[in-house]
């Protein structure tokens, strides 16, 4: 659908389908990630994940995703996963303290959501604007 539900419905997506698939997706795949959890460390508790939603949004920013909305790939997430994955790594290499994780962490969400807004500023700058005589 896009950031643009009134054009999606005008050309023939369903959008109650469509939003209605992309959330029962989505807790399908949460199910099988709690599945999967559960049987790695082979105990359920409720508030192992607690705290962990700075480096989700890190991660998906990092992979490209707009926080604005409208655009990211799946592909994306993963990479930032992935690089997000690496960069934990490294610190922990480098031997420096996990509280300063969540700086890390912060500075990755900003620095990408500065170069994000400077490329929708620019690709807005570059849209071309026709008057039409009436």
């Amino acid at each position: 659908m896009g950031s643009n539900k009134t054009a999606a419905s005008r050309i023939g997506i369903n959008i109650f389908g469509t939003t209605l698939l992309v959330y029962g997706g989505i807790g399908g795949i949460a199910a099988v990630g709690s599945i999967v959890h559960a049987a790695n460390i082979q105990a359920v508790i409720p508030t192992t994940i607690v705290g962990q939603e700075l480096r989700v949004i890190a991660a998906v920013v990092l992979g490209g995703a707009s926080i604005t909305g409208g655009r990211g790939t799946v592909i994306g997430t993963v990479f930032g996963v992935i690089l997000f994955a690496i960069l934990a790594n490294s610190l922990t290499l480098l031997k420096i303290s996990s509280y300063w994780y969540d700086v890390f962490t912060g500075s990755i969400i900003i620095g990408s959501i500065v170069v994000n807004a400077l490329q929708e500023l620019r690709q807005r700058k570059n849209i071309i604007r026709v008057k039409v005589a009436e």
